[in-house]
């Protein structure tokens, strides 16, 4: 230890005397330049520690990053993979042979009784074939062109699939671009309501199919798969199927086609309308192209031969013999079962997750038998007065080719036992469309509604609000809202009630309603009633119905009314059994309560107002309530009729199919309904509206809503939901009138009268419009200033002096005097003994005075009587004649 510190201590010493020496051999320059080197060697040693540093920092982000991609990749994979596993292994996704397979037979449909009332076929725009009946080359061409390795696959090619993600990525996110479906995937998005083509839903679509492909290839052969794959195949416009194909195209079945037109079906199957060989466009050059195409595909993979090739060739280089023939041939139902058919098929797409073609394919195919809700003696009842002749008038206006728009007027109608929800009967067609089935006007066209939405945009949900109960009152007079000015065309009826209002189909008092309630808020309660109005309706002119509604969904909304505020979605069917009597589908109606029981019976009891003494007044029913309300529109070219009765709702609409007034004025949607429903209740029970208990009768004041009071002239008993009753009346003001001034009378008035003035309804102290009242309001504010307090003057003191002199005083000071007589035999005879009215009392002129005289009972009385009335002549002589009268009776 010790040899190493000497050893050291050596070393340094040496190190010192080393660096004395080389100092002493370096000059000033040298030194300067040696310090300048040394500083430089510093930065540099530095700079290259710094970057260093920041190499590794930078390296340990970047492994951090890439750490982070790995990991997220990694995740995402995992997703990817369960999302997968679970579509595979999912009942969800898989689908069943019975809604694949077509087995071509009949169904029926019964009536609410279990009657058959119609039997249903494939005809309509379809038609089944089996594979057998087809040519053996059809199927032959369309796997040739569309999956050529259709029986070597299982579901799935996955060269072609390889080839659509490809294609896909290249396309930058487009599932479809590629076309790598087989023939089985191609069967699977022609059955299911699967169409998400882009992105992470694309994706997901496109594994569903996947694993439903892979799926079917175990429980469908693959004749099963190609059979119900060529008679799924859209072919055109409403043209599905091969045989519907052959039909449209060539006009002949599908077992007569031979190899060309078998090759052309095929070729079409990617953009037939493309190939359509009717439309206006020259598309023949395309069309050969491409049936040359599948030809050649044939014969390459062997499925004709060399001889049979050329020959369609040629026979395509010729021009194929395209004949065009009808495509929809229908069946012969009556609207309701019409309806009932189009219900199921689209609550089984919903169900079973299937697009529209492949419910079709099931229902009218399959001999599934649907329990309609039909009534039949209603529905013959109804189809009856749809074809009487008295309703038909045909159209006057024309095209610009001078055809009539219209050939004549039409109607539709419904009728829902609203307890349930059953739609009973339905019309929609006028005359000869009231048995053949066209367009049903009931549940597929819409139309405005005019009044008859009022009391479902209005007083329904502003009832509900409390925004108005059944006496609110509103003046129904001239009226502007802004910029908007709506007229009644029946006049004005100044201060209503609202059940008054609703008997007259006011339109002032409804959009007065409309303004308080908002339009947003009714249309939200139109929706939870079944009537969806589109957003550009949203404003005050809806209360007046300038939105297009359907009859199904009038019926819908007014039988909410009937069956005590509970919604339940019209159905015209119970349930669905397949051809075996397994239940296939039940009826899932939805219900919501959207008033309540007690507002619900108020709006039932409003609504008989237009039948008692209203404009519906031709649709009452002995012994029997009735609510109904008519509707018109514009020039009166809709007319309505939609109400109840405590067993059944209906609604109706008469008019044309393109707007056109009718060339007869009555509502004949009014008589219709009176018609019908008058008929089918013949046989029934007499009913009222059945009202709740906390709902009661209160007789008020019609001039303002309130409880009636003895000063209210104008009465009536009205029904109201207890806790909505009113106040007293405070709607009238009685005032005293000076009738020579017809001003408010003072004391000094003495021809006066009681008047009483209206005081305007709470309604009616608003800024959301402004109502001309006519004056009806104004109320005498100014007090007579004719009749004034007479002059006052002093009253004297004339106890003493004689009656003359007493009486000269006060008549010239405009006193009245009378006389009363009395006796004091230490006073003066004939003197003022009293006077009613103190000395230096302020009296008004006019006032009377009452003045005692002094009078003695004996005879010098009399001559002193006598003498004075000699002595003053000028005495009042009405005076003298009671002076003497009194003496001669003393006498």
């Amino acid at each position: 230890m010790k040899k190493k510190m000497a050893r050291s201590k050596r070393n340094t010493q040496s190190n010192e005397d080393m660096s004395k020496t080389m100092m002493y051999n370096f000059n000033d320059e040298d030194l300067n330049k040696t310090k300048q080197y040394k500083a430089r060697t510093g930065r540099k040693s530095k700079n290259k520690k710094e970057k260093k540093a920041k190499t590794k920092k930078k390296h340990k982000w970047l492994k951090r990053i890439i750490l982070t991609i790995f990991l997220l990749g990694l995740l995402a994979a995992m997703i990817l993979a369960g999302i997968i596993i679970g579509i595979f292994t999912s009942d969800k996704y898989k689908l069943t042979a019975d809604e694949l397979v077509v087995i071509n037979q009949n169904g029926k449909a019964l009536d609410s009784a279990g009657n058959q009332i119609a039997t249903i076929t494939g005809s309509e725009n379809r038609k089944v074939v089996s594979i057998e009946e087809m040519p053996k080359e059809l199927p032959e061409a369309f796997i040739a062109i569309e999956d050529k390795r259709f029986y070597e696959h299982k579901g799935v090619d996955l060269k072609r699939t390889t080839y659509a993600i490809l294609m896909y990525i290249k396309n930058r996110g487009d599932s479809d671009a590629g076309g790598g479906s087989t023939i089985t995937q191609q069967l699977i998005k022609n059955t299911k309501s699967d169409s998400a083509n882009s992105g992470a839903a694309g994706i997901e679509r496109k594994i569903r199919e996947i694993a439903r492909a892979y799926n079917v290839e175990k429980i469908l052969s693959k004749t099963q798969i190609l059979e119900a794959y060529l008679n799924r195949i859209p072919m055109g416009s409403t043209v599905y199927g091969v045989e519907m194909a052959a039909q449209y195209y060539f006009n002949k079945p599908v077992s007569q086609l031979d190899l060309a037109e078998c090759a052309f079906l095929a070729g079409i199957n990617h953009a037939p309308s493309r190939y359509n060989p009717f439309v206006g466009s020259d598309n023949a050059e395309i069309i050969k192209n491409r049936t040359s195409e599948v030809l050649y595909q044939m014969k390459e993979q062997e499925k004709v031969t060399e001889e049979q090739y050329e020959s369609a060739i040629a026979k395509v280089k010729e021009g194929l013999p395209f004949n065009q023939g009808a495509k929809v041939s229908k069946a012969d139902y009556s609207y309701h079962t019409q309806a009932a058919i189009k219900q199921v098929i689209e609550d089984l797409m919903e169900e079973k997750g299937i697009n529209r073609d492949a419910a079709e394919l099931l229902v009218l195919n399959n001999g599934y038998t649907i329990y309609t809700t039909q009534d039949s003696t209603v529905q013959a009842r109804m189809e009856e007065e749809f074809k009487k002749d008295k309703y038909i008038r045909s159209g006057k206006k024309k095209d610009k080719d001078g055809n009539l728009i219209n050939n004549h007027t039409q109607a539709a109608m419904v009728i829902i036992d609203h307890k349930t929800g059953n739609v009973i009967a339905t019309v929609g067609g006028l005359g000869s469309d009231a048995s053949t089935v066209g367009l049903n006007r009931a549940t597929e066209a819409k139309k405005q509604t005019g009044s008859s939405i009022k009391p479902l945009a209005c007083e329904a949900p502003a009832l509900e609000k409390g925004i108005i109960t059944a006496g609110t009152v509103y003046d129904d007079s001239p009226t502007t809202f802004g910029d908007f000015d709506p007229h009644n065309s029946g006049g004005y009826a100044g201060l209503v009630t609202v059940r008054k209002a609703l008997a007259a189909s006011s339109n002032i008092v409804h959009v007065k309603i409309m303004a308080e309630l908002g339009p947003s808020n009714s249309r939200k309660f139109l929706s939870n009633m079944g009537i969806d109005i589109d957003p550009i309706h949203e404003s005050l002119p809806m209360a007046l119905g300038t939105a297009d509604v359907s009859v199904l969904d009038m019926a819908g909304a007014y039988a909410t009314i009937a069956n005590d505020g509970v919604y339940i979605e019209p159905t015209f069917y119970t349930e669905v059994k397949d051809a075996q009597g397994n239940v296939v589908l039940k009826a899932k109606q939805e219900t919501r309560k959207v008033m309540s029981e007690e507002n619900a019976y108020v709006l039932q009891n409003l609504l008989t107002a237009p039948v008692i003494s209203g404009t519906a007044s031709a649709c009452a029913i002995s012994n029997m309530d009735v609510g109904a309300k008519t509707g018109s529109t514009n020039n009166y070219i809709d007319r309505w009729l939609c109400g109840f009765t405590p067993y059944y709702t209906a609604a109706t609409w008469f008019g044309f199919d393109y707007s056109e007034s009718p060339v007869f004025g009555d509502n004949n949607a009014r008589t219709i309904w009176a018609s019908v429903m008058k008929d089918i209740h013949k046989k029934l029970e007499g009913k009222r509206f059945q009202k709740p208990s906390n709902v009661v009768s209160v007789r008020i004041c019609q001039d303002s809503g309130c409880v009636a009071t003895d000063s209210c002239s104008r009465t009536t008993s009205e029904v109201f939901v207890k806790g909505t009753i009113p106040g007293h009346c405070e709607g009238h003001k009685k005032l005293t009138i000076c009738k020579e001034t017809g001003k408010i009378a003072n004391e000094y008035c003495k021809d006066v009268e009681e008047k009483t003035y209206l005081v305007k309804p709470k309604k009616e102290n608003t800024t959301l419009w402004n109502t001309s009242s006519g004056g009806k309001y104004s109320i005498q504010t100014e007090v007579c200033d004719v009749h004034k307090a007479p002059e006052k003057v002093t009253m004297p003191d004339v106890i003493g002096k004689t009656l003359t002199d007493a009486k000269r005083k006060l008549e010239s000071i405009g006193l009245k005097v009378e006389i009363k007589y009395k006796e004091n035999k230490d006073k003066k005879d004939n003197v003022v003994l009293e006077q009613s009215i103190k000395n230096n009392e302020q009296v008004e002129k006019g006032k009377t005075v009452i003045l005692t005289i002094n009078k003695i009972e004996n005879d010098k009385k009399t001559n002193t009587i006598t003498n004075t009335v000699v002595e003053n002549k000028e005495t009042n002589s009405q005076i003298n004649n009671n002076i003497v009268n009194e003496q001669n009776t003393e006498t």
